[in-house]
């Protein structure tokens, strides 16, 4: 696979590897970033542009704000984004009729460790994913990236990397309205999401795992969206008191929030929940691969297709 950097706005190639990024063991002796560091650390991720490649490494700009407190945290513009990439490539990351290079706002929006959206000829070099740190274990990517910019792996293993979101009152407030105004009152809701990018698994999952897992949940009062009719299925069964996320029309912020503060979120696996796996929301979700990867998220619950439970 290619290694691959950005300077002066644009895409190198550095050289052929086997595996992305550098081993940790080498970085032992050097300390990339200097403690008292004041400048500034421009990141974008590198052809991956979906909710949940922004959503999976939004945990890291709180940490290295942290670390380096004089450092200075900047993420693309949508400028930058549509600049330095073919409209044909960001295509590829656009679902229904959503703009890829919204989702940094979506994902980011009141963040406020981040005081940059950089645009062109702003930075000479700009680091991505692909600037990262592997050991001999399969590790979250934003823990991989952490180990690149000088954290241990102590560090990685305590700190919690997991995805972060910033809400405002006024979108607090909309969230506690939509829960007035459905369920009434202070009770205990969880939301269900059906829906994948993978290709070869569009519709309904094997689901049965799933369900089995969820059946202490029975009855709650359940936000949806699903990519299949939930009518005369088990999940009709589970939760007879279903509100459609759709047909209440809510924007994808206030979806959010919305599953931010469930009790639980029933997912397949999906960049959007990815998003609130940072909450305290209780995570379950339904895993299409045989074997943890880089895009899986501590604390979360999977459930495999062949009925295995793991949390990573």
């Amino acid at each position: 696979m290619d290694q691959l950097r950005y300077y002066n706005d644009k895409i190198h190639r550095t050289g052929l590897v086997n595996k992305l990024g550098v081993n940790y063991d080498s970085l032992l002796d050097n300390k990339p970033i200097p403690d008292d560091y004041d400048g500034w650390f421009p990141f974008s991720r590198m052809f991956s542009f979906s909710i949940g490649d922004w959503a999976i490494i939004s945990g890291l700009f709180q940490l290295l704000h942290q670390k380096y407190p004089k450092m200075k945290l900047a993420i693309p513009s949508k400028e930058w984004l549509k600049s330095t990439y073919p409209k044909s490539e960001l295509n590829k990351w656009s679902h229904s009729t959503l703009d890829p290079t919204d989702y940094l706002d979506l994902i980011f929006k009141n963040n406020p460790y981040i005081d940059l959206r950089f645009n062109v000829n702003e930075f000479p070099l700009i680091f991505s994913d692909h600037d990262r740190a592997y050991t001999n274990k399969v590790r979250p990517l934003v823990e991989q990236i952490m180990l690149m910019f000088g954290f241990s792996l102590d560090d990685v293993d305590t700190l919690d990397s997991r995805p972060k979101l910033y809400f405002s009152d006024e979108e607090l407030d909309s969230c506690y309205n939509t829960i007035e105004t459905t369920i009434g009152g202070k009770r205990r809701y969880g939301c269900l999401l059906f829906g994948t990018r993978i290709d070869n698994l569009k519709g309904r999952w094997d689901d049965k795992h799933l369900l089995k897992r969820v059946e202490g949940y029975k009855n709650i009062p359940i936000f949806y969206y699903s990519e299949f009719p939930l009518e005369n299925t088990e999940w009709e069964d589970l939760f007879p008191e279903r509100y459609n996320l759709q047909e209440l029309g809510l924007s994808l912020r206030q979806q959010l929030v919305l599953k931010a503060h469930a009790d639980v979120n029933i997912s397949y696996q999906s960049g959007f929940n990815d998003a609130v796996c940072g909450t305290n929301s209780k995570q379950i979700v339904l895993n299409p691969y045989n074997k943890f990867k880089e895009t899986h998220i501590r604390g979360v619950e999977y459930v495999f297709l062949n009925g295995e439970i793991k949390t990573f």
